[in-house]
C-alpha cells in the first residue's frame, strides 16, 4: 500500500460523472441537507463495521485475522503520533504496510494541494481504490472508498470540521451515485469519530482517543484496506465490458429486457447527500445503436408511494404525456444497511457551543486540552423520525434531452406549453398531482409529429394521487428554487402552487440561458438560500410587479422577445387584491380551467409572435387540435388560436381569427412584433371624453378588457407601434374582396401610452354574434369537430389566394380625423352624467 498526495481533476470519468467542484454545493446548502439527519454515538457501531477483523499483537507486530486466517501483518511503533506529527506518521508508517492492503492513502489539506507536514487548518485523508503509483499524484473522486477529516488542534469548530468531512462525502455520492454507503473519520486532536454516510444521513461510533487507544485506531486504518467491496459500501450494479458499461436487469420481471448498457455519464443527477439521489442514464439493448430507455436509480422514502404505481396509473388512464414504465424493481435500503444498530432520536446542530473558541493564531497554536466530546455536545435532539429509504431501479421510455438543452426559441416555448398539458392532464385524467416541477423533471422530446408533445414532465417521485378536489396533505414538497410561495409557507400543495413553479422553472431556464447556474448577480440566486421562512417572505417581494421588472432586466438580448409572456404570466398567476398580490389558489372548476387556460393561451400566442419574427416566409401557421382528451372528447381549452398572413411585398400582417363570446367586448391584440401593453392612457386616448371608461382584468393578446356599461364594446382593436396605415390599405382591400370573412376598419389613429410611447391603434368590427370556441368544442361530436376545423383551413386558403398589388395599397385608405369615440356618439348614448353627445359615424 502507497500513500501519495492528492490533487483533484476534471477529466471525464467512465462511468459516473466527475464530482462538483467544491464551490458549486456551499456549506449552508451541505448543512440543510444533513442537518437533523444526524444519529450518534451508535451502539455497536464498531462490531458491526469491524467485527469480521481479529487483531493479535505479539511483541512489535500486529496480527490481522480475517476468518480464521492471517491476512496481514503490520509493525507498531513504540508510541502513538501526536496531534503535531500525525500527518508525518501516517504517511511514512501507513505507506510501508504492503502486507495483504489494498488502495492508496492520499492527504491534500484544506486548499487542496498535496500535504506531507502540518496542515492547521485542516487535512483530507482519502483511500481510493485501485491504488495510484507514487509517481501518479492525480486521483479522481469515482475511486475514493474512504474519507477522513483531520485537525491537529482538539479545538476547532466542530461544525465547521464535520462539514468538511460531508463536503468529501458528497464529492465521492456525485461521482459514485449508486454508492450504498460510505466510510469516514472525523480527527480532532486525539480524538476521533468514526462515521458512516448513506441516503437517510451520517451517524457515528463513540469519540476514542487516538492515543489512549491507539491499537484500535490502527485496526480500523487496517480494517478499511481489507474490506470487500460490499463492505466498503460498494454495489456492483453497473459493470464494463468492451461494449461499455451496462447493467443486468431481473429477466424475471421483464423478460425482453436483460442486457442494458449505459451512457458514459449520466443526462440528470439529483445533488445531496441525504435524499432521494436520483441518477438517470440514457439505455439500449445490446444490438441497437438508438438510445430508447432511460435507466434510473433512486432511493424513495419508504412512507412514500413506490413510482411505478403512479406511472401504471397515469398510463391506464392515458393521460396526456405520460412516460411508459418498462422495469421497476427495489434492490436495497437504509433499514437493511443499518440493520444490527439501536436508533436514538435525529440529531441537529446546536446555535452555539460554549466550548469552541475563536481566539488569535498564537492561542490557536498553543495546546488546549479538550474533553472526550462527539456529536452529543455540539447538536441537539429533534423530533425527526428514521426514514428509511428504498433503493429502486426503474427503466422508462421515450428518452428526451434535459430542458436546458433546448436548440431555439420556439422550441423552449413548445416545450413548456406542452408540459404544461401534461401537467393538466395528469391532474383532470390521472387524478396525480406532481408537486416537484423543476428543469430535471422537464425533458425536450424529438421528431415527435404534430399530435404528440414535444416536452413532457418526468419523475413522479414527489408526486401523489389526489383524492377529492385539489388539495392535498401539508407539508414543504419540491426543488427549492422553484417552489411556489404557499408551499414555502406550508400550505396544502395544489395544482396552483405547481403552476407557479412553472414560471419559476421558466425564468430560470432562460436567465441561466443554457449554463443550469444563475449569474453571479442573479436575484434568482437568493431562491436558494436561507430557511422556508425566509424564502416565504422573499419570494412575494421578487413576484411584486417593480421587483419583477428587475428580474427581467436580466434578460440577455437574445430573450427579449420573451419578456411580455413573462409579464403575462406574472399576471395570469399574481393578481393583485387590495393592491397586494394573491398567491391563494381558487379550487372552483372554472378557476381552474382559467388558470391552465390563460397560461396555455400565453405560450400559444408566444409561439405565433417567434414563428412570425423568426419565421416570415411561413405562409400559414396552423395546428389542428392534438391536445390532451378528456372523456373521450378533445378538450376545448387547448384549441390553437389561428394565425393567417396577408402576404405583401413588404409587409406581412396576421389576422387572428378568433370567435367572440355573445358578451359585447373590447378585444386588445398586436401586429407587429413588439408587443404592447394596454394601459388606461391608450383606452382613454382611444375614447377620449368618456369619463367612466376603465381598463380591469388586463391581460395581453386576445384578451378581455371590460369598459363601462354605456357604449359600445363590440370592438377588435390592434395596437403597434409602426404606422398603420399600410397595415389598414390591406385589410381594406381584403374586405373588399372577402366581406364575409374579413371585418370591415372603423378606424385608425395613434395615441400614447402610459409611459408617452406613441402607439398606432386600427380599430375593426367584431362578430356579435359569434360564441366562442372553447365554449362549445366539448358539446359536438368528431364529425362536426372535423367539420368546423376543415372550414376553417378552406378560409385560410381564401385569404391566401387574393391578389395584392402595389397600386391598391394607399387606395380608400382612410384615417379618422377626429377621435376615434365619435364614431359610436349617437344621441340615445348618455353618459353617466346624463349628457347626450352627437357625433357622425363612418
Amino acid at each position: 500500500m502507497q500513500c501519495v498526495p492528492l490533487v483533484t481533476e476534471n477529466h471525464p470519468v467512465v462511468n459516473h460523472p466527475p464530482a462538483p467542484p467544491a464551490s458549486a454545493t456551499d456549506d449552508q446548502e451541505i448543512l440543510d441537507n444533513i442537518d437533523g439527519r444526524m444519529h450518534g454515538p451508535m451502539s455497536g457501531f464498531i462490531k458491526k463495521y469491524f467485527g469480521n477483523f481479529q487483531y493479535v499483537r505479539q511483541d512489535v507486530l500486529l496480527k490481522i485475522q480475517a476468518a480464521g486466517r492471517v491476512s496481514g501483518r503490520c509493525a507498531v511503533p513504540s508510541a502513538a503520533p501526536s496531534p503535531g506529527n500525525f500527518l508525518e506518521w501516517f504517511s511514512n508508517h501507513v505507506s510501508r504496510e504492503l502486507d495483504g492492503a489494498q488502495g492508496s492513502w492520499h492527504i491534500i489539506n484544506s486548499n487542496g494541494a498535496p500535504e506531507h507536514g502540518s496542515a492547521d487548518d485542516g487535512a483530507r485523508l482519502l483511500l481510493t481504490m485501485p491504488p495510484s503509483p507514487a509517481s501518479n499524484i492525480q486521483t479522481r473522486w469515482d475511486h475514493v472508498q474512504v474519507i477522513g477529516q483531520f485537525y491537529p488542534r482538539g479545538c476547532v469548530c466542530y461544525q465547521d470540521g464535520l462539514l468538511r468531512l460531508c463536503r468529501s462525502a458528497h464529492q465521492v455520492f456525485a461521482s459514485q451515485p449508486t454508492r450504498l454507503f460510505l466510510h469516514g473519520f472525523y480527527i480532532r486532536g486525539s480524538l476521533i469519530e468514526l462515521w458512516a454516510f448513506d441516503r437517510t444521513g451520517l451517524y457515528c461510533s463513540d469519540v476514542f482517543d487516538v492515543r489512549e487507544d491507539f491499537i484500535q485506531f490502527l485496526s480500523v486504518i487496517l480494517s478499511y484496506q481489507r474490506m470487500t467491496d460490499q463492505a466498503l459500501g460498494k454495489i456492483n450494479i453497473i459493470e464494463t465490458d468492451k461494449g461499455g458499461s451496462y447493467t443486468i436487469l431481473d429477466s424475471a420481471v421483464i423478460p425482453s429486457l436483460g442486457k442494458l448498457y449505459l451512457e458514459s455519464q449520466p443526462i440528470a443527477s439529483r445533488e445531496g447527500l441525504v435524499g432521494t439521489g436520483t441518477t438517470c442514464y440514457r439505455a439500449r439493448m445490446p444490438d441497437s445503436n438508438r438510445w430508447n430507455y432511460v435507466l434510473k436509480f433512486k432511493w424513495r422514502w419508504a412512507r412514500e408511494r413506490p413510482e411505478d404505481e403512479l406511472l401504471k396509473l397515469a398510463k391506464n388512464k392515458c393521460a396526456w404525456g405520460a412516460v411508459s414504465l418498462d422495469y421497476y424493481k427495489e434492490v436495497e435500503s437504509t433499514a437493511n444497511l443499518r440493520r444490527g444498530l439501536r436508533w436514538g432520536t435525529h440529531r441537529k446542530f446546536a446555535r452555539t457551543h460554549p466550548r469552541e473558541r475563536h481566539g488569535s493564531i498564537e492561542e490557536q497554536r498553543q495546546e488546549v486540552p479538550c474533553n472526550a466530546e462527539g456529536l452529543v455536545e455540539y447538536t441537539e435532539e429533534t423530533d425527526n423520525l428514521f426514514q428509511n429509504r428504498i433503493l429502486a431501479c426503474i427503466v422508462t421510455s421515450p428518452v428526451g434531452r434535459p430542458l436546458h438543452t433546448f436548440q431555439s426559441l420556439t422550441e423552449l416555448l413548445h416545450v413548456f406549453r406542452d408540459a404544461i398539458k401534461c401537467h393538466r392532464s395528469l391532474c383532470y385524467d390521472a387524478k396525480i398531482l406532481h408537486r416537484d416541477i423543476s428543469p430535471g423533471n422537464m425533458i425536450i422530446l424529438d421528431g415527435q409529429d404534430e399530435r404528440k408533445p414535444k416536452g413532457i414532465l418526468i419523475d413522479l417521485d414527489s408526486a401523489m394521487e389526489l383524492a377529492e378536489g385539489f388539495g392535498t396533505e401539508v407539508g414543504i414538497t419540491g426543488t427549492r428554487p422553484f417552489m411556489a410561495i404557499g408551499v414555502l409557507k406550508g400550505e396544502c400543495h395544489t395544482y396552483r402552487h405547481d403552476l407557479e413553479s412553472f414560471l419559476y422553472v421558466f425564468l430560470w431556464t432562460i436567465i441561466t440561458n443554457h449554463t443550469e447556474i444563475p449569474p453571479e448577480t442573479s436575484k434568482l440566486r437568493q431562491w436558494s438560500n436561507g430557511d422556508w421562512h425566509e424564502l416565504a417572505a422573499r419570494k412575494p417581494l421578487d413576484m411584486d410587479q417593480d421587483s419583477f421588472q428587475n428580474i427581467l432586466g436580466e434578460f440577455t438580448p437574445e430573450f427579449y422577445s420573451l419578456k411580455p409572456l413573462a409579464e403575462s404570466l406574472q399576471q395570469i398567476l399574481f393578481p393583485l387584491r387590495g393592491g397586494v398580490i394573491w398567491t391563494g389558489t381558487d379550487r372552483s372548476p372554472e378557476a381552474v380551467d382559467k388558470l391552465y387556460d390563460g397560461m396555455i393561451r400565453e405560450f400559444e400566442v408566444a409561439i405565433a409572435s417567434e414563428v412570425e419574427r423568426t419565421h416570415p416566409q411561413h405562409v400559414c401557421h396552423f395546428r389542428s387540435h392534438d391536445s390532451p382528451t378528456r372523456n373521450g372528447q378533445i378538450s376545448p381549452s387547448h384549441a390553437f388560436p389561428l394565425c393567417i398572413p396577408l402576404r405583401t411585398p413588404e409587409h406581412k400582417m396576421f389576422y387572428r381569427l378568433c370567435c367572440l363570446s355573445t358578451v359585447a367586448r373590447v378585444r386588445f391584440c398586436r401586429c407587429n412584433p413588439v408587443r404592447l401593453f394596454s394601459d388606461e392612457n391608450i383606452l382613454s386616448g382611444t375614447f377620449p371624453g368618456v369619463t367612466d371608461i376603465t381598463l380591469t382584468n388586463c391581460r395581453i393578446v386576445m384578451s378581455t378588457f371590460n369598459t363601462c356599461q354605456h357604449y359600445p364594446k363590440d370592438l377588435l382593436i390592434r395596437l403597434q407601434t409602426l404606422n398603420p396605415a399600410y397595415v389598414a390599405s390591406i385589410h381594406r382591400l381584403a374586405h373588399a374582396q372577402l366581406p364575409d370573412l374579413v371585418p370591415p376598419i372603423l378606424g385608425v389613429n395613434n395615441t400614447l401610452s402610459a409611459n408617452a410611447r406613441k402607439v398606432h391603434y386600427h380599430v375593426t368590427a367584431s362578430c356579435k354574434i359569434a360564441v366562442r370556441v372553447d365554449d362549445v368544442w366539448h358539446t359536438l361530436d368528431r364529425n362536426r369537430q372535423r367539420e368546423l376545423t376543415n372550414s376553417v383551413v378552406h378560409e385560410v386558403e381564401r385569404l391566401q389566394k387574393l391578389e395584392v398589388k402595389d397600386k391598391c395599397l394607399d387606395s380608400n385608405l382612410h384615417i379618422l380625423p377626429s377621435p376615434f369615440w365619435t364614431i359610436f356618439a349617437r344621441p340615445h348614448h348618455v353618459t353617466h352624467s346624463g349628457q347626450a353627445r352627437n357625433g357622425t359615424t363612418e
